[in-house]
């Protein structure tokens, strides 16, 4: 016996769904994520981490240097028995190791001016900002690698001109100018929007916090305007459609 399957018609170029977009968007940012974090953990044991570990290091040994001069850290020399786990070590001028704790029987005074001092050192200052700097740049070369794979390359090399969510949710990338599936270039200026505004400049200011505030920001993009679309679509002048609905020549 023979089985039919029936689709519901479709009107040409119908536009896909609000529900489809938050899904498509929300896979897209959750596999950028993981992909960046596994490129971040992995350049972090690469020569391209030594600067930062650096300016680490350094910090950690002016903060120790800082407690033992206000009597407020106490030396502990590193034996067989000790155990170095969460421990910062350090060596002395004779080659031996040692780490520094807080005494428990420090003063308030003595406290007051530890803290004086930090606040106070130009030194630590400068290393922290360099520290800063040197994590936003390895955390920029894992988020730009995997950011122009997931929403360029792979766009510009699939029939519907769109990102992994968006075939999945069977979306195609549609160009409402040219009343006709997206180009190549339509892809590469969504891309650069993404780059500048969603990734480049919130990463600035959120940095990991951007992940979850970039797609808040869409939405209430999409919710304020009538046709749901987003910053990316309103600029570019694009939209998604349901893919088995696409057709040349039909006016938008």
């Amino acid at each position: 016996m023979e089985t039919k399957v029936y689709q519901t018609e479709i009107a040409p170029n119908t536009r896909a769904s609000f529900l489809k977009r938050i899904l498509a968007s929300l896979f897209d940012t959750g596999i950028l994520f993981l992909f960046y974090f596994i490129g971040y953990l992995g350049l972090m044991k690469t020569p391209i981490a030594d600067t930062y570990y650096q300016h680490q290091d350094a910090i950690n040994e002016i903060i120790d240097q800082t407690l033992l001069d206000n009597n407020v850290g106490v030396i502990h020399y590193v034996t067989e028995e000790t155990d170095k786990t969460g421990k910062i070590i350090h060596i002395d001028g004779d080659g031996n190791e040692y780490y520094v704790s807080i005494k428990e029987d420090a003063t308030k005074e003595d406290k007051q001016a530890y803290n004086l001092a930090i606040k106070n050192n130009q030194i630590l200052k400068d290393e922290r900002f360099g520290l800063s700097v040197q994590n936003y740049a390895i955390s920029a070369i894992s988020f730009g690698v995997f950011e122009l794979i997931f929403f360029l390359i792979i766009p510009i090399c699939s029939k519907q001109k769109a990102t992994c969510g968006q075939m999945i949710f069977k979306m195609t990338l549609y160009s409402r100018r040219q009343e006709e599936k997206a180009k190549w270039y339509h892809c590469l200026g969504r891309f650069f929007l993404v780059l500048l505004f969603e990734s480049g400049l919130s990463f600035l200011w959120l940095e990991n916090l951007a992940f979850i505030a970039m797609p808040v920001v869409n939405l209430i993009i999409c919710l304020l305007n009538p046709n749901r679309n987003t910053l990316r679509d309103l600029i570019s002048n694009t939209r998604f459609i349901e893919t088995r609905s696409y057709q040349e020549d039909v006016e938008d």
